[in-house]
């Protein structure tokens, strides 16, 4: 018992001096785009502030078990650290031309900050997605702050990600980003497959979980769409180094 208490404070200690240290990375963007990156620091303090006394992990699980949402497993909480999602589109951004002309959505944002990166520094329209009510409401709290200083292509969505993607039309290019480490299979796949069936033409990018060759053709041959691999890449998030896997579809 004293052995397992330690080595859960161990991991604990790790786990803070780990992301502290991913946090000072984004310090990094400074010297590419110093103007943007002092607004984003802004927003990244206003974000510190917002969950200081009441941590995401937290928030979630009290949220999942509050309102009974279902599929709990798809609700564990993760970050992507702003210096990733900036990687992230600038490795997209070499690949693909006029990243900056797509719309980027987060499906799964938690507390925004591949919202506030992508449209910060790249001037790209973002959308935040989530059903975990106090990570919306504070997002959008923060908006108001950031709209002031000047960020004004962000949106925030209280939604379940299938309702969203069923309910509303997608007619310019689109980046659908999706931290599907912890996903279910089948979920991540009826994902994918309801953003292939509504949208014509966009950009997605999966964290850990990969679209398989036998699901693309199935997707080609159900909704008459090329879907193809782009490339895939190892980058650190907060749980450790994950593979990002990007994809390109179109009618």
């Amino acid at each position: 018992m004293i052995i397992n208490f330690f080595y859960l404070l161990f991991l604990g200690l790790w786990y803070y001096i780990y992301n502290f240290f991913l946090s000072i990375m984004d310090f990094l963007i400074f010297f590419k785009y110093p103007k943007n990156y002092i607004k984003l620091l802004m927003i990244k303090l206003l974000i510190f502030y917002e969950y200081f006394l009441l941590p995401p992990r937290w928030i979630t699980k009290l949220e999942v078990r509050k309102f009974k949402l279902k599929n709990e497993q798809n609700f564990t909480y993760g970050e992507t650290p702003i210096f990733t999602i900036y990687q992230i589109i600038t490795d997209l951004s070499n690949v693909l031309e006029k990243v900056g002309e797509s719309k980027f959505i987060d499906l799964g944002c938690g507390v925004g900050k591949c919202v506030f990166t992508a449209s910060t520094i790249f001037q790209i329209h973002s959308i935040g997605v989530d059903n975990i009510g106090t990570f919306i409401k504070k997002a959008l709290k923060i908006k108001k702050i950031a709209n002031f200083i000047g960020i004004k292509k962000i949106d925030f969505v209280k939604t379940d990600i299938e309702d969203f993607l069923k309910e509303n039309e997608f007619s310019q290019d689109t980046i659908f980003y999706i931290a599907s480490t912890a996903f279910e299979m089948e979920f991540f796949q009826k994902i994918i497959e309801l953003i292939i069936s509504k949208v014509k033409q966009g950009t997605i990018i999966t964290v850990s979980k990969d679209i398989s060759k036998d699901f693309r053709k199935k997707l080609k041959s159900k909704h008459n769409k090329t879907i193809f691999k782009l490339f895939s890449k190892e980058y650190f998030f907060s749980w450790g180094k994950s593979k990002v896997f990007f994809y390109r579809f179109f009618d």
